[in-house]
């Protein structure tokens, strides 16, 4: 059934997974599928989580898009209670897989992730695992633009919500703070139509400047009470951009 979906939205045969490895040298800006298992999600995984992505019903009528890492793959599965009190009335849907770069969000938007869909915003947040994956700021920033870009070819009417990079490490001073920074700032720079951009990462932090273990336990992912602070965060921005107070945030303490 997911294979049949997946040709019917992408236009091809059905995908078989895990998918080959590219030949070709792996670049920020240029699509590529996941290269790379790892202990807590295989090749084959992702492969199946894309295709899931396909076949979800919540893609009819979906007016707000989340697109993503595992930041965005959490809101439904660590704060499923939280996604649905918060966004429900706006028919959101999740496209978000764990360990996701730019470049696997520009295979998944090639192959069919987007079409069909036709949302008013679309919230994106993505860049942290080029980071870890030692990614130059500029190689990430070229990335982003990229998907950006692509987003908008596939959905011109859609509004895109670009999140700065959520904070990493424990500490202020720990080195990923700073790169996460510059790179924020850079990003805030990018001027296109139905841009807008957002940093709200600080909501994650202590007055000392470190994380909220309470909020990040990893200091990376948001837990489900970080994800209620995420979606409070959220609301002014989103409310602006649907011109009414569409989420709930009233029922998350």
């Amino acid at each position: 059934m997911t294979s049949l979906i997946f040709a019917a939205l992408a236009g091809s045969s059905s995908i078989n997974c895990p998918i080959p490895v590219p030949t070709e040298t792996e670049l920020p800006w240029i699509a590529s599928p996941r290269r790379e298992d790892y202990s807590w999600m295989s090749r084959m995984e992702w492969c199946e989580r894309f295709q899931k992505n396909l076949a979800e019903p919540a893609r009819d009528g979906a007016q707000l898009v989340f697109m993503g890492d595992s930041i965005t793959q959490g809101w439904t599965e660590v704060a499923p209670d939280v996604w649905s009190q918060a966004f429900g009335s706006i028919k959101p849907l999740r496209l978000g897989i764990g360990g996701d770069r730019t470049q696997n969000l520009l295979w998944r938007m090639d192959q069919g992730e987007l079409t069909g869909l036709n949302p008013r915003v679309l919230v994106l947040l993505i860049g942290i695992n080029n980071v870890n994956a030692g990614d130059s700021s500029e190689a990430i920033l070229k990335g982003m633009e990229t998907v950006i870009d692509r987003i908008h070819q596939r959905l011109p009417g859609t509004h895109i919500l670009v999140l700065g990079l959520l904070p990493s490490g424990e500490s202020a001073d720990d080195p990923l703070r700073a790169r996460i920074q510059g790179i924020n700032e850079r990003l805030a720079k990018v001027q296109r139509e139905q841009l807008s951009y957002a940093d709200i990462g600080a909501v994650f932090l202590q007055p000392d400047g470190r994380v909220n273990a309470e909020l990040m336990p990893d200091f990376l992912h948001p837990g489900a009470k970080g994800y209620r602070v995420f979606a409070k965060a959220l609301a002014p921005h989103l409310e602006k951009l649907f011109g009414a107070d569409v989420v709930n945030v009233g029922a998350i303490e």
